[in-house]
């Protein structure tokens, strides 16, 4: 499961740029590093889920998916 901002690089001159532009006087650029930051750790939860559940199930595509969905949806708070 790969993060849809994956790329350092990218990522990094993003947070530059809200630094360089508009966050710099209201002190969120810290805010926004720490959202990033915990993001990027559930996707690495998601992504150890998913190991464990192949280990677990084998090739079963479905039960896989399954498991990981399970996880997100007891998590999640909106759902």
């Amino acid at each position: 499961m790969a993060y849809e901002y994956e790329s350092k690089l990218y990522a990094n001159s993003v947070i530059q740029s809200i630094t360089e532009n508009v966050f710099i006087e209201t002190g969120e650029t810290k805010e926004i590093k720490e959202v990033y930051r915990k993001a990027k750790a559930w996707d690495n939860y998601l992504f150890s889920v998913k190991e464990d559940a192949k280990n677990e199930f084998g090739d079963n595509e479905d039960l896989v998916k399954h498991a990981v969905e399970l996880n997100e949806k007891i998590f999640m708070e909106d759902e």
